[in-house]
């Protein structure tokens, strides 16, 4: 059984690059917006993160047990919240205008046997799979039941422990 982990690494100019620990995150993706945020546990690195606050967010995806690393996105950090509370102290950096750097699938995915879960609510169609895969993004065609669907926008959310999904939300073509 592989072990994925996932890291954030902040980039600005004039300073090396930091890698930090995700305990969650969440983001969407459309052809109009590209949004969300991830939570740091802890202010180890109040000063490292400070320095870095205008500049670029890469996420990656790690798989510990072979030793890959893929990088799912870049962003543009929007803004560092700071949260203290008697039990813990977090960051939230939340970040825009991002953009994938893995290819999205080409051809329809057949979904049947990824999905945890489907809804068909308005006339529209959303299907939760378990795990991040980079070509999961938004614009690509889903097979499901043998019909073809496209997808408008792809919602992520993932928590500590490992708990989270990747819905696909079906949408108009362009």
């Amino acid at each position: 059984m592989s072990t994925i982990t996932y890291d954030i690494i902040l980039s600005a100019d004039g300073f090396s690059d930091l890698s930090l620990p995700v305990s969650s995150f969440t983001w969407r993706s459309s052809a109009d917006s590209f949004t969300g945020s991830f939570v740091i546990q802890g202010h180890d690195y109040s000063q490292e993160i400070s320095d870095r606050s205008a500049g670029t967010l890469t996420f990656f995806q790690n798989n510990d047990t072979i030793g890959v690393s893929t990088e799912i996105f870049e962003a543009t950090i929007d803004r560092i919240d700071t949260y203290i509370s008697p039990r813990s102290r977090t960051y939230s950096i939340q970040f825009t205008g991002g953009a994938y750097t893995q290819t999205a699938y080409a051809t329809a995915l057949e979904i049947d046997g990824l999905i945890s879960y489907a809804a068909l609510q308005d006339s529209n169609w959303s299907w939760r799979v378990p795990e991040i895969d980079p070509q999961l993004q938004h614009g690509i065609t889903v097979e499901y039941d043998s019909i073809e669907y496209y997808i408008g926008d792809v919602s992520v959310f993932y928590g500590a422990g490992s708990f989270g999904y990747v819905t696909l939300n079906e949408g108009t073509a362009p």
